[in-house]
């Protein structure tokens, strides 16, 4: 008695890189743009998550990046881009969702703040961590893109620069001026609460 579960893979889930991937989809092998699914699915509803802040809308944006996925993926120039050329139509699709719902972006990231004084106190972590939101909900979008994508994605700046389509040096600035912006407003606002 033969079982189709023994057959070999058309892809080694292992080895494959997402450009050997998208080359043995483009050849017809449909196995890959599973892996692919698999592989980016979960970094991809944690990015629309953090920017569209919603959970269900999260799902929906994913669904729709895979199916632009798919429809698209022989447009590709460089196989080798396809994280950046992924993690690009994700946030197209974020930025058109809060167009259509004339929502303000704003991306709350969860920053985990622990400082000496709040580690082993709930209510304080929990209040830092509203400060830290607070703050990122005043940078501008591509600096808080720029700082999701650097910390939570460990995109490399260079990365970061062809999915928002600018370059490194100016994701760089967006970078440090973001956290430069949040430094300042939590010194601010963590001294006027002591001051009370």
């Amino acid at each position: 008695m033969s079982s189709t579960y023994s057959q070999q893979p058309a892809c080694n889930r292992l080895v494959e890189t997402d450009s050997d991937l998208v080359q043995l989809f483009l050849e017809g092998n449909r196995e890959s743009l599973g892996v692919l699914v698999e592989r980016y699915q979960r970094a991809l509803y944690f990015l629309c998550l953090r920017i569209v802040q919603n959970h269900d809308d999260a799902l929906e944006l994913v669904q729709k990046t895979f199916l632009q996925v798919l429809e698209k993926l022989h447009t590709l120039q460089k196989t080798d881009k396809f994280k950046t050329w992924i993690y690009r139509i994700a946030i197209n699709l974020c930025y058109n969702l809060l167009r259509e719902k004339s929502l303000y972006l704003r991306v709350l990231s969860d920053l985990p703040v622990c400082t000496e004084s709040t580690r082993d106190d709930p209510l304080a972590r929990e209040e830092e961590e509203l400060l830290v939101r607070n703050a990122l909900s005043q940078l501008s979008p591509k600096q808080r893109i720029s700082i999701i994508l650097h910390i939570y994605h460990n995109l490399s700046y260079q990365e970061i620069g062809e999915i928002l389509g600018c370059q490194e040096a100016t994701v760089r600035s967006h970078f440090h001026l973001g956290i430069k912006k949040i430094s300042n407003q939590l010194r601010k606002k963590i001294g006027s609460q002591h001051a009370m």
